[in-house]
């Protein structure tokens, strides 16, 4: 769906949004995306091999700050929802302009469970 978005844009009888594809392409992919990215980014800096598995995904630490299994899939599916709707207030700017604010929204959305589970452990 998403290499098909990127091809075609987003038209439909009302609405045509022939070069948007990659921007609504990322809104959909957003979450594993840059969870996957921030991962990465932080085993590297730790010196460690990228792919080896770990704690470090979005939905442990939400675990850890003590949501449940069932409350951390809504709420990953809620946030998911909610990024794909923010993106199409982006849909009218420029692709680079608007990729780059989905991609900060995003990538700060999802450290902020880090962020609080280090404030929590101090």
């Amino acid at each position: 769906l998403a290499i098909r978005l990127i091809g075609e844009g987003f038209v439909t009888e009302k609405l045509s949004f022939p070069n948007k594809g990659p921007l609504l392409a990322i809104a959909f992919l957003a979450i594993p995306l840059f969870d996957t990215l921030r991962v990465f980014i932080v085993r590297i800096r730790k010196g460690k091999h990228p792919l080896y598995p770990g704690r470090g995904h979005i939905h442990h630490a939400l675990l850890d700050l003590g949501i449940g299994h069932k409350k951390t899939a809504i709420f990953l599916y809620i946030l998911s929802i909610l990024i794909i709707a923010g993106s199409f207030f982006l849909i009218e700017l420029n692709i680079n302009l608007g990729i780059t604010i989905l991609a900060v929204v995003s990538y700060t959305i999802l450290i902020t469970p880090f962020y609080l589970l280090t404030k929590r452990k101090k």
